[in-house]
Order: C-alpha cells, then sequence, then structure tokens
C-alpha cells in the first residue's frame, strides 16, 4: 500500500447523505471508513480497526485491532483536534492546523517535519493528501496515521457543524 500512496491521494464521501468514506489513489480504494456517532470502523486492506473518541472534559481516541479487542493507543485530544503522541517507539507525532488560509492539516513530527499533509476540498468532507513526506514512506502503519488524521478531521468538521447549529 505504500507503493500506491506515491500517488495522487483523494478521500471521497461516495453518497452525500451516509457515514461512509473512501481513500483512493486513482481509481484503487485504499481504505475505507464508516463512522457512527464517535465510532469508526476502517478497512485498511486486510486490517480492520476501531476508532473511538471517548470523554467529555478529557477528551481522547481509543484505536484498537478489532481482532485483538485490546487498544493500541490511548491518544489525548486537545483544543480544536491538536493532538501529539509516540506512535511508534522512536517516532512522536503531532496533529494541528497547519495553514490556516487554506485549511490544511498535517501529522508532523517532533523537529517539525510534516509527515502527511490533507486539504479539504469541499463541504462533502471530501479531500487530499497533499503531501506525503517521502521520509516516511516506508513507515510501517503510515494508512493507519493517514487515517486517524481523516477521522480527527471529520470529527473537527462535524463538531463544529453541531455548534453553530445550536
Amino acid at each position: 500500500m505504500n507503493e500506491l500512496i506515491k500517488n495522487r491521494l483523494i478521500f471521497t464521501k461516495p453518497i452525500s447523505f451516509s457515514n461512509s468514506y473512501k481513500l483512493l489513489s486513482n481509481s484503487d480504494v485504499l481504505s475505507e471508513m464508516v463512522i457512527n456517532n464517535s465510532e469508526a470502523s476502517v478497512s485498511i486492506g486486510d486490517d480492520k480497526w476501531l476508532f473511538r473518541k471517548k470523554g467529555f472534559f478529557t477528551v481522547y481516541v481509543e484505536i484498537m485491532k478489532k481482532d485483538l479487542k485490546v487498544n493500541l493507543f490511548k491518544i489525548p485530544v486537545r483544543n480544536f483536534y491538536q493532538t501529539k503522541f509516540n506512535f511508534k517507539k522512536d517516532l512522536k507525532v503531532k496533529f494541528e492546523l497547519h495553514k490556516l488560509c487554506n485549511t490544511s492539516w498535517a501529522w508532523f513530527d517532533f523537529k517539525k517535519n510534516i509527515i502527511v499533509e490533507y486539504k479539504i476540498l469541499d463541504s462533502n468532507s471530501e479531500g487530499g493528501l497533499n503531501l506525503v513526506n517521502e521520509i516516511y514512506l516506508n513507515l510501517d502503519d503510515l494508512s493507519l496515521l493517514i487515517m486517524l488524521g481523516w477521522y480527527l478531521l471529520i470529527t473537527v468538521e462535524s463538531s463544529a457543524y453541531r455548534f453553530t447549529l445550536k
């Protein structure tokens, strides 16, 4: 899959009123995500993952492999859905707004190098990856990090939408 990540990637929402999303490289489906409330089922190749947003005053996201039923990560989510955590033993990552003027978000390493940059393309929660840093193309579970970022962005968007309706 990391070979396909070198191509331009697009996130799509095939049916407007569904909570189903796909990550495409050209016409190849790399990953799928279905969100129900604050929980997402994610398929990356043969792997099945579960993302769960929990908490009220202290919000965090649990990530588990569906077949293991064990939390692999418990990620704190700060204001405006920024987060930082140890993704791998030797890789600390941070997710935050990158460019306010064109609403791009990114995963950074702690040297401020971009790992993955996201751009929301329209109001239907479609978007693309502007950049996947070549240094990280061989990172184990890069696709998991990519899908986690997209989940956080969708969560940000839906929270903002609910907030403006109240």
